[in-house]
């Protein structure tokens, strides 16, 4: 077996059976096994998921699905259960709510292979992951819009640019292993603990596994947009700080479990008397300006998308820059909210 595909899920069916269908329709004649890891006891998404395969999978052979159920503990302990249970050479890490074009098997393995070939070592191969657009005859907002041409999420928008495009070997660092699309040396994953998983919290394990797998392996990361899947996930204000604050919680468990990692993504010891002491008066002192962004923010949910020409990019960029104080604030409030905890 080549390549584990590892989906952690919970309840999403209809987004995880879209999933499954496309990858049992890969064009490819590489080995690979599909395994979904159930977070909680879930025979809806079960049914969707061997449905989906079972109706779409082409005769290739050398391709199987694998549906794990797992204690309901969060995404992060159910990936790590993928990654035991994996038989493959190659981890391909996979949210539940994307698309995969029928070349993604193929564009990853190709690169690892490559690797192999020339002798150049191990590396991290994160794929593309562009937003899909509103169905048709519902609002495709600004605040759509933003997320899919910003940073306000994921940093894509500096790794499509031609100047990026024209320098595939870029080593783009820890911090730009996405883990709705990243491939990597299962062994190598193993050797370092996997990912750093704990009940029920949210963000940093994609970027926390580069980290020890650079430190260990020198891996870099790098991108490859041929291998592409489409994410179908819309956001509203209320959802994106809410991340924000999600965040802000798992930045002070990582930094307590992972000190090196903590310093290098924060460049500072966030957990510190200081750290704590900035963070109280900046939520204090902020709160009223934060509330005002987040209305004024709030109200692009309700704008048309085309209300700014497709070419005004540095009019995009501004807005999305808007909500930074209101990102911060919600980040320290949850930093503060697991201090306290």
């Amino acid at each position: 077996m080549h390549i584990s595909v590892l989906i952690p899920t919970f309840r999403r069916p209809a987004k995880l059976a879209a999933c499954v269908r496309a990858l049992a329709q890969q064009q490819t004649h590489v080995e690979f096994e599909v395994l979904v890891g159930l977070d909680g006891p879930c025979d809806e998404s079960r049914h969707a998921a061997r449905s989906a395969w079972d109706e779409a999978s082409l005769d290739f052979g050398g391709r199987e699905l694998r549906i794990i159920e797992c204690d309901r503990a969060g995404y992060t302990l159910v990936r790590n259960r993928l990654v035991h249970e994996a038989r493959g050479r190659i981890a391909l890490n996979l949210n539940d709510d994307v698309i995969p074009e029928p070349a993604l098997i193929n564009a990853h393995r190709q690169e690892h292979t490559r690797r192999t070939r020339e002798n150049l070592g191990p590396a991290i191969v994160v794929g593309d992951a562009p937003y899909l657009r509103r169905p048709a005859g519902e609002l495709d907002s600004l605040l759509d819009r933003l997320v899919r041409e910003t940073p306000m999420v994921f940093f894509y928008d500096a790794m499509n640019t031609p100047e990026a495009l024209a320098q595939p070997d870029k080593d783009w660092g820890f911090r730009h292993c996405f883990g709705l699309n990243f491939s990597a040396d299962l062994a190598l994953i193993r050797e370092v603990g996997a990912f750093l998983a704990r009940p029920h919290v949210y963000g940093y394990d994609d970027i926390e596994l580069a980290f020890k797998l650079a430190r260990r392996f020198d891996t870099p990361v790098l991108y490859r947009p041929q291998a592409r899947v489409w994410h179908d996930h819309f956001y509203t204000v209320a959802a994106l700080m809410e991340r924000e604050r999600l965040l802000g919680r798992a930045a002070w468990t990582f930094a307590g479990e992972n000190p090196g990692f903590g310093l290098a993504v924060f460049g500072r010891d966030i957990r510190s008397t200081e750290e704590l002491a900035y963070s109280r008066d900046f939520v204090h002192r902020e709160r009223t300006t934060a509330d005002r962004i987040r209305d004024t923010i709030a109200s692009l949910e309700r704008v048309p998308s085309t209300a700014v020409p497709e070419s005004a990019h540095e009019i995009i960029r501004a807005l999305s820059q808007q909500h930074l104080l209101l990102k911060r604030w919600e980040w320290r409030t949850g930093l503060l909210e697991a201090a306290a905890a």
